[in-house]
């Protein structure tokens, strides 16, 4: 039996989440497309147009991340440790490819440049 890393293992896991992503958005579309309101034009124009207070963003996108890691890394001494990581590579995989499913068959090609341009520096 082939033992892969840390590394290969989790990114294997991530696809594997990203392909369950990929499956639920065309599999389910029925339930959801005609619900989603947040693919508009209107929309995009109302984020352009908001007053944004970038203190309190900030503050709150650093807690979300820090909390995030801090809740990982203190389940990492635990024995649900790897179980946890396991689920959030998974999860993050699953919220990645419905994301990517969703935008591609609202906006076709568009929406690959909605992805690199205005989705992907939200990850970072």
């Amino acid at each position: 039996m082939k033992k892969y890393g840390e590394r290969k293992t989790g990114l294997i896991i991530f696809i594997v989440g990203l392909v369950i992503g990929v499956l639920i958005a065309r599999i389910f579309k029925g339930f959801y497309w005609n619900e989603l309101d947040l693919l508009n034009l209107s929309y995009f124009n109302l984020i352009v147009n908001m007053e944004i207070d970038y203190k309190l963003l900030r503050s709150y996108v650093l807690w979300k991340n820090f909390r995030n890691y801090f809740i990982i890394w203190g389940l990492s001494f635990t024995k649900i440790g790897i179980t946890s990581i396991g689920l959030v590579l998974i999860f993050y995989g699953f919220k990645a490819g419905f994301l990517i499913t969703v935008l591609i068959m609202g906006y076709k090609l568009k929406g690959i440049s909605l992805l690199i341009g205005y989705t992907f520096p939200q990850f970072l």
